[in-house]
């Protein structure tokens, strides 16, 4: 965390780049090429040869700690829905996300979920099956766009301000498209930021600029629903200050977490 926050730092204003050819031998060189050649849309198509030139690279962490709660089971509070490995909050391991923590657990809960299978239905347990129409591929644009707000704003470094300014891009994001498989993953964003706004703290991988200290008050276990996180981004929109009639106006219209009174009330022609 400590090294990722200070490349997080650097890398506003110098480019970074890992050397690895000069440090490896002529078998292990190879199979690095091999392998990272075999890779579409990394080195291939950037043209770099990672045995001869450096590759550019961006600090990274487990953003969020923790995952969908479940019971000892393995069960979640959705019908139907059992979780295990790294995307679980059993708190077996605290927040504690590390893939041999992950590991573990998978081990035990599995099982435990199969054996709870076993007495499921297979009505039951089917997924649900989506139409043709509800598997078209996202947007590639608005998921570069999402990316690129996830990354600026709810990355390594984080404030207040930036968190804020997640949250109304999130929003922004919602009304420009009805894809479900967009809207999933809005709505693991939104959990994230908005997760991330109500911790003023910085802890483990989460580090706020604003808040740099750990408190005491955030000592423990916290969750978070849907319905919670939608709460923090209505919140958000209805502090944003709007210059005129214009843009009270528009939020009116737009804001798709304003509630259905605002929704139905009538305005003054402009």
């Amino acid at each position: 965390m400590i090294v990722a926050r200070h490349l997080a730092q650097t890398s506003k204003s110098n480019q970074l780049l890992i050397k690895v050819g000069h440090q490896i031998n002529r078998v292990v060189s190879l199979h690095f090429k091999v392998h990272i050649f075999a890779r579409p849309c990394i080195c291939r198509e950037a043209g770099i040869d990672p045995v001869q030139a450096p590759i550019p690279v961006m600090p990274a962490e487990h953003y969020h700690m923790g995952g969908v709660k479940t019971d000892a089971q393995g069960q979640t509070s959705l019908p139907g829905l059992w979780a295990a490995g790294e995307v679980a909050s059993t708190g077996v391991h605290g927040a504690n996300r590390l893939a041999s923590n992950s590991l573990l657990e998978a081990v035990v809960f599995a099982s435990r979920i199969a054996q709870a299978l076993k007495s499921k239905s297979a009505d039951a347990i089917a997924p649900e099956k989506l139409s043709p129409d509800q598997r078209n591929d996202p947007p590639p644009a608005l998921i570069y766009a999402l990316r690129q707000t996830m990354s600026e704003h709810v990355g390594v470094i984080r404030d207040g301000a930036g968190l804020q300014t997640a949250l109304r891009d999130l929003a922004a994001f919602r009304r420009d498209t009805d894809d479900p498989a967009v809207h999933a993953m809005l709505d693991s964003a939104l959990l994230v930021t908005s997760a991330a706004f109500n911790r003023r703290e910085s802890r483990g991988g989460h580090w706020r600029a604003d808040y740099p200290e750990a408190s005491t008050a955030f000592a423990h276990r916290t969750f978070i629903t849907l319905d919670q996180a939608k709460a923090v981004a209505q919140e958000i929109l209805f502090d944003r200050k709007m210059s005129d009639a214009e843009g009270l106006m528009w939020r009116l219209e737009k804001d798709p977490y304003l509630s259905s009174t605002f929704a139905n009330l009538s305005v003054l022609d402009r």
